[in-house]
């Protein structure tokens, strides 16, 4: 009997505007980054989505308080789908944020298993741990 399997698919653009071309986001798709990131790179190309800046949130490895704050603040039911843009404290936070609805961590330790509500678009922007490409979530 399988237990789980993952299907990523890896693709590649030469920028975001390429990524976007591809894509086509919407007002229901929430970008998840940091605000140095998103002010150079993201915001011309991607004006109707709504933002999150990790940042605002704490900074260093994701907390289950970082997390908490963020689910407190973005109402995650009106996405279909999480764009993150980062390092792992980005995508590690973006994985949890594609659950179904949860008001602290700890309720993911009882669940007997865990729901994706939304669609989950990783896009790394350091050499780390590989956290793109795993369905693995590090939070402190």
């Amino acid at each position: 009997m399988e237990q789980f399997s993952l299907h990523p698919a890896i693709l590649s653009f030469p920028d975001f505007g390429s990524f976007v071309r591809h894509h086509v986001l919407t007002p229901e798709d929430l970008i998840f980054t940091n605000e140095y990131l998103y002010r150079p790179f993201i915001e011309a190309h991607a004006p109707q989505c709504p933002v999150c800046f990790q940042e605002r949130y704490g900074a260093g490895e994701p907390t289950d308080l970082m997390v908490e704050a963020i689910l407190a603040d973005v109402d995650m039911a009106k996405y279909r789908r999480i764009i993150a843009v980062g390092g792992g404290t980005v995508l590690d936070v973006a994985k949890l944020l594609a659950l179904k609805p949860f008001r602290c961590v700890d309720e993911l330790f009882d669940a007997p298993a865990l729901e994706k509500a939304a669609g989950l678009v990783l896009i790394p922007t350091t050499c780390g741990t590989g956290s793109e490409v795993t369905n693995a979530s590090v939070v402190n």
